[in-house]
């Protein structure tokens, strides 16, 4: 209940209220020195105006309010109306409504304010989206052939393969551009340097693609046997081996990829006992390690293989399988 509907029903009798029975708040409209203020509650400009009738009347024996001595903004009214006639203009008048209609402000800053949050969301995850794009998108690489030849090679139906060397298109030399897609034969041993100090070292039939992001080097080997000489790699940018069974990470080391047929044998028992074999070919994807160390991450598994030690991935088995390498 509003305290000034009984400040001015009291006013209105003219007597003042009793302190053993009026309200805190009703006290406090008439004396300031009341422990409870009443502050934060305004009169309305019914009340105000007679409280400005009362005064004309009254004079000098009219007591103000003790809100009317800390709110700007009701006093100014106040004195505006004890004026004859009343000169409230309509700034007071919009000052005194921004009083009892806070919530219109409040309402326009909330609308207001989720904007500039969704703006500031939307610029924020524009520019995640850019690293993004920028981490994954390829770009052309530059490699130099240091040693042997490299023949592009041409897409076939089924995703097959042919190397593109032929008389009028000679293999490949030097100084190449690759583009995004682009893949490679090795038609003679060739050696191949890569940004970020990456040397690679390839055996003929072997076949490569070379892809570059903002953070990855990477070296697809689709068939055949590499060697991979990498340097520090600056933080941030990774190097990587990426196979048809698994991808090798490069920790900074010296190691060997091969794409190879091997051959398994696989027991069965026929149902008489007796234990049969036969060989079976099988894909397999070997890493050895020379320096440093790898990690290697398949579907299935990963493992991280230190030098002097080498890791077999096979079609169909879903552990790498990793052994001391030979002296």
């Amino acid at each position: 209940m509003n305290p000034w509907n009984s400040y001015i029903d009291v006013l209105e009798s003219g007597r003042e209220p009793d302190p053993e029975t009026a309200p805190p708040d009703l006290l406090d409209a008439f004396h300031p020195v009341h422990e409870t203020s009443s502050a934060g509650q305004h009169p309305g400009l019914d009340a105000l105006r007679k409280m400005a009738h009362r005064q004309t009347t009254r004079g000098d024996s009219f007591e103000l309010p003790a809100h009317l001595a800390t709110c700007p903004e009701c006093l100014d009214v106040f004195l505006a109306l004890l004026d004859s006639p009343p000169s409230l203009t309509a700034m007071q008048t919009a000052r005194f409504q921004s009083l009892w209609f806070p919530p219109r402000q409040a309402t326009g800053r909330i609308s207001f304010l989720p904007f500039i949050q969704w703006a500031a969301a939307a610029a924020i995850l524009a520019i995640i989206a850019w690293f993004g794009w920028m981490n994954t998108s390829l770009r052309p690489i530059a490699i130099e052939i240091e040693s042997g030849s490299l023949a592009a090679n041409i897409a076939m139906p089924a995703g097959m393969i042919a190397p593109a060397a032929t008389p009028s298109r000679p293999p490949l030399s030097g100084t190449v551009q690759v583009k995004p897609k682009q893949s490679f034969t090795v038609t003679t041993p060739s050696r191949i340097a890569l940004p970020d100090g990456v040397q690679v070292q390839a055996e003929p039939e072997t076949s490569l693609a070379f892809k570059r992001t903002m953070r990855t080097t990477t070296v697809e080997l689709n068939q055949g046997r590499i060697t991979l000489d990498v340097a520090p790699q600056p933080a941030g940018h990774t190097v990587q081996v990426r196979t048809p069974l698994g991808t090798i990470r490069v920790i900074g080391t010296r190691f060997e990829v091969i794409s190879a047929s091997e051959t398994a044998v696989e027991y069965r028992d026929d149902g008489s006992g007796a234990v049969q074999s036969r060989p079976l070919d099988i894909a397999s994807i070997t890493v050895r390690v020379r320096e440093g160390t790898v990690a290697i991450r398949t579907p299935a598994d990963e493992a991280r293989i230190h030098a002097g030690q080498q890791a077999v991935l096979r079609v169909g088995q879903p552990r790498i399988d990793v052994s001391d390498l030979q002296p």
